[in-house]
């Protein structure tokens, strides 16, 4: 059988530790239930100003594929212009 230590050694052992009393148990278990809740709304926020910002970038592309169209549509229509002009230019010399 193992030896039983002196009784100052059990009580120095025990004193090491530090024991809570249920209220302050309680006070603890209701800050991390309250910072749990805040961290929770904080990360839902998050999501939602990150789907608002894809959604954005979304829209972003796709304007940029329409204002990239839009510039080649006026391009061929100046290069049709210039021609005309040449033709014209050409018949009236």
């Amino acid at each position: 059988m193992a030896k039983i230590p002196p009784p100052d050694e059990i009580s120095a052992t025990f004193n090491k530790f530090s024991v809570l009393k249920d209220s302050e148990l309680d006070d603890m278990r209701s800050f991390l239930n309250e910072h749990k809740m805040i961290m929770k709304k904080q990360y839902r926020e998050f999501e939602t100003e990150k789907k608002s910002f894809e959604d954005m970038n979304i829209r972003m592309e796709s304007e940029k594929l329409k204002i990239s169209e839009e510039r080649e549509m006026i391009e061929t229509e100046v290069r049709k212009i210039k021609e005309l002009n040449n033709q014209l230019t050409a018949t009236v010399n």
